[in-house]
């Protein structure tokens, strides 16, 4: 199996000769390490490297801050974050600074060496219940957007004069010239009824068509009165 090459990023020189020593008898070649993101970005620029490894118990922007910074010096590096779950939810949740893969502070050492494979190999890694808690927050996010849907629907049918879909000129002009053959000289009472009642309603996708529909009767009225039938 060929060698992968990964950063240990822990501030802590203890930790950091414990994962050496768990990841000695694999596949998975440290090459480097690093106590603080100047260390680690200096590294990925002068070398390859296929995993950094992440721990650290800052909070979670600062930790973020970091995946940010890393991604943007090598984008092709993949990132697995130790920590808790909440620093695991909250990364994932800031949009721009998810890690590839997750692994909390309980886990063995051959579940730290299997989550390091599947990352490599393309995967996306998450603990159990960092999987249950995203899927409880996005049920949550998918149903507070939802209410709000329904909340910003009722105050639209509820705003007068608000036109989402207008008519075009022609149309107007096309509906105000049925109206004056069908109704003659009631088609501008028509229309201004039209209009009350849609307002009364507050029905505001169509208030502004039938105003412009009234003003295009009242415009040929005085124009062509010969239109007009008693």
């Amino acid at each position: 199996m060929d060698h992968v090459t990964a950063l240990l990023f822990d501030p802590h020189k203890l930790s950091r000769e414990c994962f050496r020593s768990v990841l000695g008898g694999t596949e998975i070649y440290v090459s480097d390490e690093a106590e603080n993101l100047e260390e680690v970005l200096d590294a990925l620029y002068e070398a390859v490297i296929d995993l950094v490894v992440i721990n650290l118990r800052n909070p979670m922007e600062e930790v973020a801050n970091c995946v940010r910074a890393i991604r943007e010096r090598s984008a092709e590096t993949r990132i697995i974050v130790i920590g808790e779950v909440e620093t695991a939810i909250g990364l994932e949740q800031s949009g721009d600074a998810g890690a590839e893969g997750y692994v909390l502070h309980d886990y063995s050492s051959d579940g730290l060496v299997d989550a390091l494979r599947r990352v490599h190999s393309g995967e996306k890694v998450y603990p159990p219940a960092v999987a249950r808690a995203l899927e409880e927050a996005t049920a949550r996010d998918e149903k507070e957007a939802a209410a709000q849907n329904r909340q910003a629907g009722a105050k639209e049918a509820r705003t007068p004069n608000q036109r989402v879909r207008g008519l075009s000129e022609g149309e107007i002009e096309k509906v105000a010239r049925i109206l004056v053959r069908r109704y003659g000289l009631d088609a501008e009472e028509h229309a201004a009824q039209s209009v009350e009642t849609l307002e009364r309603g507050g029905v505001e996708h169509y208030v502004g068509d039938w105003k412009q529909i009234l003003s295009a009767i009242q415009t040929m009225k005085a124009e062509t009165p010969s239109n007009y039938r008693h």
